[in-house]
């Protein structure tokens, strides 16, 4: 099965999503594991692309997964340009 290619997020979007990470940091943020954690992220990150959907301005449907990719996607490449850095000095 193919998968279903979204639009890029645009710059505005992008902002709206580091605002709302850093409003919900401490829930999507939590490295717990437990079921009561792991419940409390999922409904962290619902509430959070609800905010999103809500705010949003492009007009493209985002999934709760879609922006979960997108924070590990960023805190990948974060982790890569430190190394990068270190490596260099």
């Amino acid at each position: 099965m193919k998968r279903v290619r979204s639009a890029n997020l645009t710059d505005c979007e992008k902002l709206l999503l580091i605002e709302l990470v850093l409003k919900y940091e401490s829930v999507v943020d939590n490295k717990c594991t437990d079921a009561v954690a792991t419940s409390t992220k999922e409904k962290g990150w619902r509430q959070l692309t609800t905010e999103f959907v809500s705010e949003s301005t492009a007009g493209v449907r985002r999934e709760c997964q879609q922006l979960k990719n997108v924070c590990k996607f960023a805190l990948r490449v974060q982790y890569i340009f430190r190394l990068i850095v270190f490596a260099i000095e």
